[in-house]
């Protein structure tokens, strides 16, 4: 059966072959059954948000070897040379309320660490909301964003950054303090394509979980990967000013409950913050 490909650059571009025989094998899955493919995009998730206006579907998955203005949250660049990462993005329509939709960046997380520990055996664990670590040092990212018509969410994208092959060379010298790939902490790869199979499979586990409204299971499995969302001191830039605060769990929505001298606050993803050691 040929594998739907809906775009790649030329007819000269052609998409690596374990990617095509991944999205072959979930043709019939609600995630990755369909291709958008490129060498170089500026972001995987403003190139899926710009196919999702032109009519692609649920679970197309767009995939580059390269992103010229690769981001994360907070509007932070994310590099991403070319053939040393994973660069993804999914689109989904998830069916959600408004006050559940911020559990998914959780979600996601959960499957992009599994992710790495399945496919590279490495004890990976999260930072809330949205980063995947080994040890101190960040390997991944994820970076969720939707869109809204007529007061209701029509879409959302998921996605997903992976330092892979880099060595500690490859990285910018602001970066190459805190940051680690895949490679540098095992040393021996698989396919790059497995840990995407791993990550499309474990959100489509997560989804379906958020949706039956299960959303204490997906909170509790985030929890349990990420060690800092209880009793630990951190920093947080609240109207310009870093606070010291404490962690204390995730409430129902997904947002981190901390304490401050004045008493508990939400956090909801727009506050940076930092992990006092």
């Amino acid at each position: 059966m040929r594998t739907p490909v809906a775009a790649t650059s030329s007819a000269n571009e052609h998409p690596p072959a374990g990617l095509l025989r991944l999205v072959r094998r979930r043709r019939d899955a609600r995630i990755g059954h369909t291709l958008l493919w490129r060498p170089q995009v500026d972001s995987t998730n403003s190139w899926l948000r710009r196919q999702a206006d032109l009519g692609a579907r649920e679970g197309t998955l767009a995939v580059a070897r390269a992103q010229s203005c690769g981001r994360g949250r907070l509007g932070r660049s994310w590099e991403s040379p070319p053939g040393l990462g994973i660069y993804c993005s999914v689109l989904l329509q998830p069916r959600l309320e408004a006050a559940r939709l911020g559990i998914l960046p959780l979600a996601a997380g959960i499957a992009a660490a599994q992710a790495v520990r399945r496919a590279a055996r490495l004890q990976t664990c999260l930072k809330w909301p949205n980063d995947l670590l080994i040890g101190r040092r960040k390997v991944g990212g994820i970076l969720v964003e939707g869109a809204s018509r007529g007061g209701r969410q029509d879409f959302v994208i998921v996605g997903w950054g992976l330092n892979l092959r880099q060595q500690r060379t490859d990285f910018s010298p602001s970066l190459a303090a805190r940051s680690t790939s895949v490679r540098l902490a095992r040393g021996r790869l698989r396919p790059w394509e497995s840990f995407l199979a791993w990550f499309l499979s474990g959100l489509e586990k997560q989804l379906t979980l958020l949706e039956a409204g299960e959303s204490s299971t997906v909170l509790a499995r985030f929890g349990a990967l990420c060690p800092s969302i209880r009793d630990t001191r951190l920093r947080i830039l609240i109207d310009g000013r870093w606070r010291h605060a404490t962690s204390r769990g995730l409430a129902e929505d997904g947002s981190l409950l901390v304490d401050l001298p004045e008493g508990q606050r939400r956090l909801h993803g727009s506050e940076p913050l930092r992990i006092l050691r």
